[in-house]
């Protein structure tokens, strides 16, 4: 029978005293639910909010059902937002979730029309969506990343871990907690986190892996972590060959650093190797085995380098040095001379040449001079 009928006849019946006057109140009112409901979800449905607003506040006078009375309180709120009225809107969905606590949709809502005016709500309704659903890992993120732009870093990390762990976005997360960890200050677990970044990126993004490996490597540096950072390092030599020099320099500088002669050994012969004709870096493997009086290794690189170049000043000054080691003075003074012919190093060979054969006094001169065999130079 079609409702207004129906209200017709208990209309005539209350008239004739036939029918309960609260029995027709019950059905007057489930008669307006009924309308005001079909008509609410009819405007929302054709998009036209304005009218839908005002059939669902109709509609929420009647309806007395706490399910039903919260589904339309999702709907009315729904509409305000849709028509541009978030302040409407979010206080209607404030309704609900007094009616409801952990109802998901009208806390997303809350989190969308309150995120820049009221971040405090808009973080607890976030938070309340995680309660009714904790394995939400997009609503999990959205939260790890509102927290984040709050500056509430530590409350960020713990879902940020939550979720790495969980294997959602692994490389990407790995990357950002590393990041939010080294500004925090924390090396160590910094550097746990570059190190399954660059696990996870494996032959996947080999070049993401590289700049991965280089900041696990400064991180241990910065740890203390010396020899993994050596490790990391050599990794890196075997993976990124066009940069080898680099990478065995750092090694070299790191020996030195920590005094770690077999760590700076390393380093300076891989520099040789991985720049044969850079004959300063060779130069300095020779030094060093000099250092470390090595004579026949620093003879064996030294003649190597000559092969190269043989008029290299450094290198012939190192020569000289072999040589009056060996006590080969006249051919130390003559490698000397042949440095000299470089003015970067025109004073240290004459100075070695003075400490073989110091300078005459006058005196001697004369006397050299008075006795014969004068010097030739001072003609």
């Amino acid at each position: 029978m079609r409702p207004k009928i129906l209200l017709l006849l208990c209309s005539l019946l209350l008239l004739t005293g036939l029918v309960d006057p609260v029995a027709a109140a019950e059905v007057s009112t489930a008669d307006s639910v009924k309308k005001y409901r079909f008509l609410a979800r009819t405007n929302r449905e054709r998009n036209d909010f304005v009218a839908a607003i005002g059939y669902y506040s109709e509609y929420l006078k009647y309806e007395t059902q706490p399910k039903r009375r919260k589904l339309g309180l999702y709907y009315l709120g729904r509409m305000y937002f849709k028509n541009r009225e978030p302040e409407a809107a979010g206080q209607v969905f404030l309704q609900v979730i007094e009616l409801d606590s952990l109802h998901i949709n009208s806390n997303l809502m809350l989190y969308e029309v309150f995120k820049d005016s009221r971040p405090d709500t808009a973080t607890h309704a976030l938070e309340r969506v995680l309660v009714a659903k904790p394995e939400d890992g997009k609503n999990r993120r959205k939260l790890a990343d509102f927290y984040r732009r709050q500056n509430r870093v530590d409350a960020a990390i713990l879902h940020y871990v939550h979720l790495a762990e969980a294997g959602q976005d692994a490389a990407v997360l790995y990357g950002l907690l590393a990041n939010l960890y080294q500004d925090l200050g924390e090396s160590n677990q910094a550097l746990q986190w570059r190190r399954r970044l660059a696990t996870a990126q494996g032959a996947v993004n080999p070049q993401g892996r590289l700049e991965t490996l280089e900041s696990v490597a400064e991180l241990e540096i910065e740890s203390g972590a010396v020899q993994a950072a050596f490790k990391t390092l050599m990794q890196l030599v075997q993976l990124d060959s066009l940069n080898r020099f680099s990478y065995y320099s750092r090694i070299a500088t790191l020996g030195e650093q920590v005094g770690d002669k077999k760590m700076q050994l390393v380093g300076l012969e891989g520099k040789v190797k991985a720049s044969p004709k850079d004959l300063g870096s060779l130069a300095g493997l020779v030094e060093w085995h000099l250092h470390t009086g090595n004579r026949k290794a620093a003879q064996q690189w030294l003649d190597r380098g000559l092969r190269v170049d043989v008029a290299h000043a450094h290198l012939q000054l190192l020569q000289g040095d072999l040589l009056a080691l060996e006590d080969r003075e006249e051919e130390a003074i003559t490698a000397f001379e042949k440095a000299k012919a470089d003015p970067v190093w025109q004073d240290i060979a004459q100075q070695r040449i003075w400490q073989l054969r110091p300078p005459e006094t006058e005196e001697e001169k004369l006397k050299r001079a008075f006795f014969g065999g004068g010097d030739k130079q001072e003609k």
